[in-house]
């Protein structure tokens, strides 16, 4: 429960691929994008962008773990009366785009040249910490602006 106890926030986990595996994570993070980034998102559309909204937000995060990343899907500002339901119908939702909407590729096209400005940005103008942040953290370089 948040401090508006007619509000209150699920956060489902997962165990994720290993931090090691660049490009399952980087998929990961551009299929958080596509789900969740904008009000045409699929999730935002089922969830948000209505008159009586079941969350204020919704995402999806990676946090390394030594062998395996944690993936949690956090769905926050729930009304109290969707609390015990949300987690369910988000997942019939993720259900639902992969067995019969799929995904639109014109938007994940979209979506993948946003996210290159976003690196190649951030590697202009923060080249040192770009290099330091791949070499030493081993994170992708729109992590920071993500």
């Amino acid at each position: 429960m948040e401090e508006d106890e007619t509000m209150g926030e699920v956060t489902v986990s997962w165990l994720g691929p290993p931090p090691t595996d660049y490009r399952t994570n980087s998929a990961i993070r551009l299929l958080n994008n596509y789900l969740t980034s904008s009000a045409t998102a699929p999730l935002q559309k089922e969830f948000i962008e209505m008159p009586k909204p079941y969350t204020t937000s919704i995402g999806f995060y990676s946090e390394d773990r030594v062998n395996h990343n944690e993936l949690s899907m956090g769905i926050f500002d729930v009304p109290t009366k969707h609390l015990n339901d949300i987690a369910d119908l988000v997942r019939t939702k993720l259900g639902k785009i992969v067995k019969e909407e799929g995904i639109d590729m014109e938007r994940m096209a979209m979506i993948l040249r946003r996210d290159k400005r976003k690196i190649i940005n951030t590697m202009e103008t923060s080249v040192s910490d770009s290099l330091s942040n791949a070499v030493i953290g081993g994170k992708h370089p729109s992590d920071e602006h993500s």
